[in-house]
């Protein structure tokens, strides 16, 4: 996390399909593909300074170049998500490591039209 100038959280849920795994209702709380553009369009902007990435999707993370990233399994704690108990505790280190960036922008629903921020982004 050393030099990190930007978190950023992109929730997918059902918008994923590595998500739509976990998470099987598909609603506008989740970012849509337009979002994810938006979102590495910021994200390239700042760079080259260093950017944090959470995501419930891994595949998502796939998608931005030169983030700096936790490898997760899951990202979400309901009780209806089978898993190894291991892969929740990323879960809570990728809140916690999101939360030491000085300045952080979370996303969901259809962008640009509300509803949705990010539950995990909170």
């Amino acid at each position: 996390m050393d030099g990190v100038k930007l978190g950023v959280h992109v929730r997918r849920g059902a918008s994923a399909s590595d998500s739509r795994k976990i998470v099987s209702l598909d609603t506008d709380a989740f970012a849509s593909d337009a979002a994810v553009e938006r979102m590495i369009q910021m994200v390239n902007s700042v760079q080259p300074d260093p950017v944090f990435l959470a995501s419930d999707s891994p595949e998502t993370k796939k998608l931005f170049s030169g983030v700096r990233t936790l490898d997760t399994q899951i990202a979400v704690v309901h009780d209806d998500v089978k898993c190894n108990p291991d892969d929740r505790v990323g879960i809570f280190l990728d809140f916690f490591l999101l939360r030491m960036c000085p300045t952080i922008i979370i996303t969901g629903g259809k962008f640009p039209e509300p509803p949705g921020l990010s539950t995990f982004g909170y």
